[in-house]
């Protein structure tokens, strides 16, 4: 092949790398259809639907008004209020943020491994990790399949010690003692 085939060919290829990566960043943008006009032939509410509350709270474009417009127009055509919630977040100031340590993680890993929780529950074996690490001392929870489960709670608390942390107690909200246990 002579060098004028050899760039033509390295100049095509290039092109078609570009235009994949170009494809591929474009398809990857959330873009709200600004034509898009919701109707629904029969709501579900005529009048005083249920609230639907957006949760706005991380000034991003999340919002109602903004990525999740299509979706807010339709609700509210079938009757629901549609409402910009940012009281959640207000209610979580103060409280501290638990980062994912190595402790943390190595606990998570050991639960699943010693099947005090099973493989599709991992993120939960994180959840009680991340409690552990730093000394937590209850994890609320309403997952009674793998957490707040009475079956499951001596294996979990028996692999938090052997890997020298104290268990949380894991309960709902409902068992929550009055008093905090000495």
């Amino acid at each position: 092949m002579s060098a004028l085939t050899w760039r033509r060919l390295l100049a095509t290829v290039c092109c078609l790398v570009w235009l994949l990566a170009y494809v591929r960043l474009v398809a990857q943008q959330q873009l709200v259809d600004a034509d898009f006009k919701a109707s629904v032939e029969k709501p579900a509410y005529t009048r005083g639907g249920p609230t639907v509350a957006i949760d706005e709270a991380h000034s991003n474009f999340h919002t109602a008004g903004g990525q999740y417009k299509p979706f807010a127009d339709l609700l509210t055509a079938d009757g629901y209020r549609v409402i910009a919630s940012t009281r959640r977040v207000r209610a979580l100031r103060g409280i501290p943020v638990l980062s994912l340590t190595d402790a943390a993680t190595r606990l998570a890993k050991e639960l699943v491994r010693q099947g005090a929780l099973p493989k599709k529950a991992t993120v939960d074996a994180f959840h009680i990790g991340v409690a552990a690490a730093h000394q937590v001392t209850y994890l609320l929870t309403w997952n009674c399949k793998h957490l707040a489960n009475a079956t499951m709670r001596g294996t979990i608390e028996s692999v938090c010690r052997s890997e020298g942390l104290r268990p949380p107690i894991i309960c709902t909200p409902e068992e929550l003692p009055a008093r905090k246990p000495s």
